[in-house]
């Protein structure tokens, strides 16, 4: 599997007796965004959380470059870079946008009791990460919005927000579950072109999306599920040819 930065193999996983996912394997490479399609309940959403720490599989590998991490606490995968998003955009509301963002640095020193006694070391780095997250507002179009709530913000802008976060923590996998869910159409536009520029700039990232004109423009490959099984991988082109997938999710 050269060149994948992230690989699942054969994870399986039962809740209750239900087997929510079974065999899958999957990888994905720097600079790549791999679909993953299929019918609600197939088990896509199973998936990215056994990849980033959140569920346990009952059987499996996860491999961040070459290195087993399955059943790892999804803190644990964050520090290693693997960050998820969720189907609802998780912000805090109480906090205003700029502090959202500052969330997303990882552990820095003024946060530890040795370095308070070295103000200036600490300052300077916070100095740093305050302008970071101002850049990332740019890029996000949220400028405006900066010392607002993120109560405030719509549903799209939201999910604009989460994702700025989780580029702060210099994900090397990004796993975004249905990014566009919510999202108001004159948003959609700006998140894909954000999307697409993470990879361009070598972010691998896992999409989770019904929306299949975005599978369409961002996705390199498209992986198919169904019934918690992968039941094809290849180009949108080649999925859609396939008899067995118009059946299970196209509904042809």
């Amino acid at each position: 599997m050269g060149g994948a930065v992230l690989q699942a193999e054969g994870l399986s996983k039962t809740f209750g007796g239900v087997q929510a996912v079974h065999m899958v394997d999957l990888e994905v490479a720097p600079a790549t965004v791999v679909g993953l399609i299929g019918p609600n309940g197939a088990g896509k959403s199973t998936v990215l959380g056994m990849l980033a720490g959140a569920i346990r599989p009952d059987r499996g590998r996860v491999v961040l470059s070459d290195r087993d991490v399955a059943g790892r606490p999804s803190h644990r995968m964050a520090e290693l870079g693997v960050i998820r998003t969720f189907q609802t955009a998780s912000v805090f509301p109480q906090l205003t946008v700029l502090e959202n963002l500052l969330l997303g640095f990882k552990p820095w020193r003024g946060e530890r009791p040795w370095w308070a006694l070295f103000p200036r070391t600490w300052r300077a780095e916070e100095v740093g990460q305050v302008e970071r997250a101002r850049q990332m507002l740019d890029r996000l179009g949220l400028s405006r919005h900066a010392n607002d709530l993120a109560a405030s913000l719509s549903g799209g802008e939201r999910r604009l927000l989460e994702i700025g976060r989780a580029l702060l923590a210099e994900p090397v996998v990004l796993l975004l579950d249905e990014p566009m869910a919510g999202v108001a159409p004159h948003l959609a536009e700006p998140l894909a072109a954000l999307i697409e520029g993470l990879s361009q700039e070598g972010t691998a990232i896992i999409l989770v999306e019904h929306e299949m004109r975005v599978i369409e423009r961002l996705c390199h490959r498209v992986i198919v599920m169904a019934g918690g099984k992968v039941i094809m991988q290849g180009t949108l082109e080649e999925v859609r040819a396939n008899q067995e997938v118009r059946m299970a999710y196209l509904g042809q």
